[in-house]
C-alpha cells in the first residue's frame, strides 16, 4: 500500500510468490515493470483510489500473472489502472 506524493518508479525484474496487493491513494503515480519483466505467481490486486495511475507491465515483454488479476480505480482527477501503456512489446502482459 502506498499513498505516494511523488511518482515511484520500478524497473522490473521482480518474482512475486506471495499475494501481491498494490494501492496508490497519493497524488503520484505508480509504475511496475518498466523495463524488465515482472513475473507475479501469485494473486495480484491493484486498488487506485488517488489522482493518478497505477501502471503494470509499463515496459518491456513477458510480464506474467499465473492467478486471478483484479483491479479497482475510484480515484479522482485523471486517475486510472493502465496495462503495458508504454510498451511495444507483441506480448506485454500474459495472464495465465
Amino acid at each position: 500500500m502506498a499513498n505516494i506524493a511523488s511518482d515511484d518508479n520500478s524497473v522490473g525484474g521482480n518474482t512475486f510468490t506471495m499475494n501481491a496487493d498494490f494501492t496508490n491513494s497519493g497524488s503520484g503515480y505508480l509504475r511496475l515493470g518498466n523495463g524488465n519483466f515482472d513475473t507475479y505467481s501469485v494473486n495480484v490486486t491493484l486498488k487506485n483510489t488517488g489522482s493518478r495511475h497505477i501502471y503494470i507491465a509499463y515496459n518491456g515483454s513477458d510480464h506474467s500473472v499465473a492467478r486471478d488479476f483484479n483491479t479497482s480505480n475510484s480515484g479522482t482527477g485523471t486517475s486510472g489502472i493502465n496495462i503495458d501503456s508504454g510498451n511495444t512489446s507483441t506480448y506485454p502482459l500474459m495472464v495465465i
